[in-house]
């Protein structure tokens, strides 16, 4: 079984995330992760979130000033 505290981790980083982009909307944020070639359907979702995380942190978020992404 898959261990259960990965929801909150992985929820956790789209909500910083998108709360910083709100323009996004979650699939664009999420189909980001794959590029145009990657199929992301069997993509852990540890994986996802670290994945996530490292996108977005390249960008400062619009109209705000840079702000990193990890823990609150």
């Amino acid at each position: 079984m898959r261990d259960p505290s990965r929801i909150n981790r992985v929820l956790d980083a789209i909500r910083r995330i998108w709360t910083k982009n709100p323009d996004l909307r979650l699939t664009q944020m999420i189909l980001n992760v794959g590029g145009d070639n990657e199929d992301i359907f069997y993509l852990e979702d540890d994986e996802l979130a670290e994945r996530l995380v490292a996108l977005y942190s390249d960008q400062p978020p619009r109209n705000q000033p840079f702000q990193d992404y990890g823990e609150d």
